[in-house]
């Protein structure tokens, strides 16, 4: 976890191999007029820029050729659908930026060239990526042509406005402003800001946006930007939750069908939880068509972040009850045909579920290492109270009494800590 506002320090996307992985006309077109939070920074070379980075292709990609039949498109459809990647890519359908081989390479692994990309990492196969890529390219324009003939040689020289930010920390110039640097200067006068901005990068900025931040200048800058180098992990989470779209699937209201990450924080332990979206926990619900993305530069801090909104630590442990030989027996038999029959609906290591009849649950294996003891415990006393629409059965008549009475006597919670042991007998089902 940083010590440090991790917006701060995001990367942006590098260079190598541009010339293989974007069309040179959309690069001449970008460099003159960037979208999203790009500045503009040389846009008088852009035909040179592009000409210097169309020559800078480096190793060769893996040969593709994107499908233009109705049944690849079709395919690809589907398969946005079922992945819910629709938010992603409609952006991609309005221009058309990547060569095919570049287009494909960028689906099957966005984070490739971009460590702190916004764009879902799905783990797709080649022939998922292809199927996208087909049904992307059947949406977007014509390839965008060069104004004119660019200069490599001019365009090398110009690179040097560019390797700023596009350039790995280790080869960036010396030259670059440290933050305390920057916090000295008179905004008013020189910089992105300034009314004459001279060499400055051009972001776009509304008048409110720089009135915003020479005020900010003006509070932080005896400090040295201190405010900048505080991380508050539950302020972290709240905007990457909405930057990265994710009630785009997991709504509250349970719309998708996909688990409501409102609780997440509180459900799950913080190490596994970073895991996940890191796309190292593996499936939890493998018969579902849509798939968890990964996005793994932000997975430590959003884990951490999540579990701060809900004012929990972001460690595991807390009251999670030591090993038990003894209990793991009798909550073996709890969660068996002769007790609540858990292992009707779930997997339970290796050994599969006996009689699912509405609906498949998790493996009961992973519970151990995902749930959070306190937050298990609420769940099994009253699965309804949590997520209203859960088709897991309730187990208990009241807040302290189970339904059967075999075990200590009808104490729920005593039943269902024997039931967790249990759990943490469980061996990974082999793959």
């Amino acid at each position: 976890m940083r010590e440090a506002t991790p917006e701060l320090l995001a990367a942006a996307p590098d260079l190598a191999q541009a010339g293989r992985r974007f069309e040179a006309g959309w690069l001449e077109a970008w460099i003159a007029q960037p979208g999203g939070r790009c500045p503009t920074v040389a846009p008088r070379h852009a035909a040179d820029l592009a000409a210097h980075l169309a020559a800078q292709r480096g190793a060769e990609l893996p040969a593709a050729t994107i499908g233009t039949d109705a049944a690849t498109i079709a395919q690809g459809a589907a398969l946005a659908e079922k992945l819910h990647l629709g938010p992603w890519l409609a952006p991609m359908a309005k221009e058309r930026r990547h060569t095919d081989a570049g287009l494909v390479a960028f689906l099957q692994a966005p984070a490739a060239h971009h460590a702190d990309t916004a764009f879902p990492d799905l783990r797709l196969t080649r022939a998922e990526a292809s199927q996208l890529a087909a049904y992307v390219r059947s949406k977007q324009p014509a390839t965008r042509a060069l104004s004119r003939p660019g200069d490599a040689t001019a365009g090398a020289a110009a690179m040097a406005s560019c390797v700023a930010c596009h350039e790995p920390a280790a080869k960036r110039a010396a030259t670059v402003a440290s933050l305390e640097e920057i916090a000295r200067g008179d905004w008013t006068v020189r910089g992105c800001v300034a009314e004459n901005r001279g060499r400055a990068p051009d972001l776009r900025l509304t008048r409110a946006e720089v009135a915003a931040l020479i005020a900010f200048r003006n509070a932080d800058r005896d400090v040295g930007f201190a405010s900048l180098r505080r991380f508050v992990p539950a302020e972290y989470a709240a905007q990457q939750v909405k930057a990265l779209g994710c009630a785009q699937c997991h709504t509250a209201g349970g719309e998708n069908k996909l688990p409501d990450i409102s609780r997440a924080g509180e459900k799950f332990e913080t190490e596994w939880l970073a895991k996940l979206l890191a796309g190292q926990a593996g499936r939890i619900r493998p018969w579902q068509e849509a798939r968890m993305p990964a996005f793994a530069s932000r997975a430590a801090n959003l884990a951490a972040g999540l579990a701060a909104r809900q004012g929990l630590p972001l460690k595991a442990g807390g009251s999670v009850p030591a090993k038990n030989a003894e209990l793991a027996g009798l909550g073996e038999k709890i969660a068996g045909e002769t007790g609540y029959s858990c292992i009707a609906c779930h997997d339970a290591g290796s050994r599969k579920a006996v009689q699912v009849f509405e609906g498949q649950g998790p493996n009961l294996q992973v519970a151990g290492a995902r749930l959070r003891y306190d937050y298990y415990q609420r769940w099994m006393h009253w699965p309804q109270r949590l997520a209203p629409t859960t088709i897991m059965p309730r187990y208990t008549k009241d807040r302290d009494r189970a339904l059967l009475d075999t075990h200590f006597g009808g104490d729920a919670a005593r039943q269902f800590e024997a039931v967790w042991h249990w759990i943490g007998t469980l061996e990974a089902p082999a793959r």
